[in-house]
């Protein structure tokens, strides 16, 4: 539809979907049994290919027919005919043999010969990722050293806004049977959800890779967008949510993970119904139409990469520090990082890479964000320090002692202060 020109211009590219969509589509003569057939030689990622392949992909059969085989393919006919091209075959030969196509990338270039004769796009300044550094896996580890869910929260939510993304990857330090050392990319999401259901999805995720020999460590939320008002939710729970903010721009924070892609200790799964979309992504990456899936999985790399550094160091100061932790040695029960993040606000708060050396100021600001309980006002921070958990029932806080002994107060759980009316939202700080 648009030559190499017009696509690399977004207007002309949305004008080409726009009457597509809008035109088109609209001029089957047979609505139930007309079939669409588009063929298009590549020219931009987010080409019409691009966008139909996005926006509804199960629905088209995808068919490339690249210039230089990269891959053994198989294309069958509907009379069942087969031609087999194996890796590096030439399309026509007759036409351009391998010196012809030589010739032609060098006077095109590396980028337009990826488009348009490998059918395979990738938008300009992108490949900050190179397909040639990617690992893959056949089945999981039976156990990672740290496993994180990692969220990327889009400026709005809603069907037409932009895409939030979950990614959740694990560490292995040391090999685990056929399983060497890396960083494994266990699942990814991504969807134009409302509020409501991103909570909802990021609840069903972790619960279906929270397992007993594979915890999930973290559940880092960007500290932006819906990202917010998300975090006070998904507290209100067993999910062990870290806050993390984004000081830098998103090819800046890749670039600080892009090392353990280089070294080939980034591991994907050989088959995954997600796959496609997310190599596509991170191939294209930074110049690529989406980013979400790419950013949430940078997140989650960055946090393991530092955490897994210090990963030892934690435990040998959780041990001396945390009761729950010498409660788990003393039952003799293996001390690890998901027993003691959610249930110590002074773990839950602080940052897991540089807990031991925690100042006054770090030790006020877990006060503050640990909260009081609502019963007796008194610090959870504190009463964790003496051994004594408390709860939370909504956003109100109970310590173990005032559960025990049925013991009721009106203390905002948010600042401690005393005089707040039941059901009310506190005079001094709004706590609800």
């Amino acid at each position: 539809m648009l030559n190499p020109a017009e696509a690399e211009s977004d207007a002309e590219r949305t004008f080409g979907i726009r009457w597509y969509r809008e035109s088109f589509s609209t001029r089957l003569n047979d609505k139930k049994n007309g079939q669409i057939i588009v063929v298009e030689q590549r020219t931009h990622p987010a080409d019409l290919t691009g966008h139909l392949l996005e926006s509804g992909g199960k629905r088209w059969k995808h068919v490339v027919l690249a210039a230089i085989a990269e891959e053994r393919q198989v294309i069958t006919f509907s009379s069942d005919r087969q031609v087999i091209r194996e890796i590096s075959d030439i399309l026509w030969p007759a036409r351009e043999d391998a010196d012809d196509l030589e010739r032609q990338k060098l006077e095109m270039g590396s980028h337009a010969f990826q488009c348009q004769y490998q059918q395979n796009p990738q938008a300009r300044g992108g490949n900050q990722f190179l397909d040639k550094w990617l690992r893959s896996y056949t089945s999981l580890p039976t156990h990672f050293n740290l496993k994180a869910m990692a969220i990327d929260t889009a400026v709005s939510t809603g069907q037409q806004a932009d895409y939030s993304a979950i990614a959740i990857v694990g560490y292995l330090s040391d090999p685990d049977g056929a399983n060497p050392p890396g960083f494994y990319l266990e699942r990814v999401w991504r969807g134009r959800v409302g509020f409501a259901e991103l909570k909802h999805k990021t609840r069903e995720l972790f619960n279906q890779h929270n397992k007993p020999t594979s915890k999930i460590h973290m559940v880092l939320v960007e500290t932006a967008n819906a990202g917010l008002p998300l975090i006070p939710e998904l507290r209100d729970g067993i999910l062990p949510v870290i806050p993390i903010a984004a000081h830098t721009d998103k090819r800046v924070r890749a670039s600080r993970v892009e090392p353990i892609l280089e070294s080939g200790l980034f591991y994907l799964p050989e088959t995954a119904p997600w796959l496609d979309d997310f190599k596509r992504e991170l191939l294209a990456f930074p110049a690529g139409h989406n980013d979400d899936q790419v950013d949430a999985v940078v997140y989650a790399l960055t946090r393991l990469r530092g955490d897994s550094d210090v990963h030892r160091n934690y435990l040998n100061w959780l041990s001396t520090t945390s009761p729950n932790a010498q409660k788990q040695l003393v039952d003799g029960n293996e001390l690890s990082a998901s027993g003691t993040i959610v249930r110590d606000p002074q773990v839950h708060r602080a940052d897991p890479r540089s807990p031991y050396v925690i100042g006054p100021a770090d030790r006020h600001k877990a006060r503050m964000q640990s909260g009081f309980c609502g019963d007796c006002g008194r610090n959870c921070y504190d009463q964790s320090q003496a051994g004594i958990n408390h709860e939370s029932v909504g956003p109100r806080y109970r310590c173990k002692e005032c559960v025990t002994q049925n013991r009721t107060g009106c203390f905002c759980s948010g600042c401690g202060k005393t005089g707040k009316a039941p059901r009310a939202d506190c005079r001094y700080c709004g706590h609800t």
